[in-house]
């Protein structure tokens, strides 16, 4: 009997230990099948099916050996590198960046990118100096500011201003602390600030100086219910108060500490509580002298809250 030998080839471009349905591709498959989603997934689109590997990881022990499988293999057929890399940052699996970076993934943001560059490979050699420095101020890297400003590079407002402001998205790579130092490295150098602020800023040396002599608040103070409401129609009435911004200063003061009111930052603050409780509490400005005076339903609800809170020895609780 003469033997006949069938050279058979698989579909060409194909993964033939797929076609057989074996191999790690084909387990994927398989996995996601099982998996309780909300719509059904393109099992034959690799970023969908990688980024399914990711978020889902938790829940197949095999989700690393995935991962590093479709990256490794499929990389022309990853569309969108860049969300990849977002969900490797998300969901810690910072083993794989390096792989992705050098397939050309970029960082959507500068807080992804100061994350990892600083907190897990543990140096700034990858930023721009225009990074640097806005990665010192946001994230509070005080030793990084001072290479920065030693660096010969300046510092803007708008960096002044993130000083004062709320961390970046990952909390536990900003430092609180850090901020504060660098703060203070500008309040010791106040009289010398043309030479560590950008040129371009110089006309607002004076403005920047009030700024950095405000004090850093601490959080915020907590009241028996109605109290500073009650605190602030009392100021309005026993003082000419002449201008929106007094009224916000002294609210604020009161709720994160003496003098630490910044201009810069804080003049919105409780803009919306202001329109609908203040507001309604106030008449129309005095047309003696213009100041903010209170309208009767104001010294109403004052007496009411006097009647409450005179003579009460009242602590604010710890700062929250």
């Amino acid at each position: 009997m003469r033997a006949y030998f069938v050279f058979e080839k698989f579909i060409e471009d194909s993964d033939p230990i797929a076609d057989m349905g074996i191999g790690i591709l084909q387990q994927i498959k398989d996995w996601i099948k099982t998996l309780n989603l909300w719509s059904n997934p393109n099992i034959n689109n690799k970023q969908e099916i990688l980024e399914l590997c990711i978020s889902h990881g938790r829940e197949n022990p095999n989700a690393d050996t995935f991962i590093d499988y479709l990256i490794s293999n499929y990389n022309h057929e990853i569309s969108n590198k860049d969300e990849i890399l977002r969900l490797l940052l998300s969901y810690h699996k910072h083993q794989f960046i390096d792989t992705l970076l050098e397939q050309g993934a970029e960082f959507q943001t500068l807080e992804d990118k100061a994350f990892y560059i600083l907190e897990i490979k543990g140096k700034a050699v990858s930023f721009t100096p225009e990074e640097k420095l806005t990665v010192a101020c946001k994230a509070g890297k005080f030793n990084l500011f001072l290479k920065c400003i030693k660096s010969g590079m300046k510092v803007k407002i708008g960096l002044i201003n993130s000083l004062f402001q709320k961390p970046w998205l990952y909390r536990d790579f900003y430092s609180s602390k850090g901020q504060e130092q660098i703060i203070k490295y500008l309040q010791d150098n106040i009289n010398n600030l043309e030479e560590i602020i950008h040129p371009r800023d110089h006309k607002k040396i004076d403005k920047i100086k009030t700024f950095l002599e405000a004090k850093i608040s601490k959080g915020t103070r907590d009241y028996p219910r109605g109290y500073k409401i009650y605190r602030l129609l009392k100021f309005i009435d026993e003082n000419k108060v002449v201008s929106r911004k007094e009224i916000v200063k002294f609210l604020f003061d009161i709720s994160h500490g003496e003098d630490t009111f910044n201009p810069l930052t804080d003049s919105s603050y409780w803009s919306d509580n202001f329109r609908t409780i203040v507001y309604p509490n106030l008449s129309s400005r005095s047309t003696i002298d213009d100041t903010f005076v209170l309208n009767s339903h104001g010294k109403a609800k004052l007496q009411k809250l006097d009647n409450r809170f005179k003579g009460m020895k009242i602590s604010p609780a710890p700062y929250i």
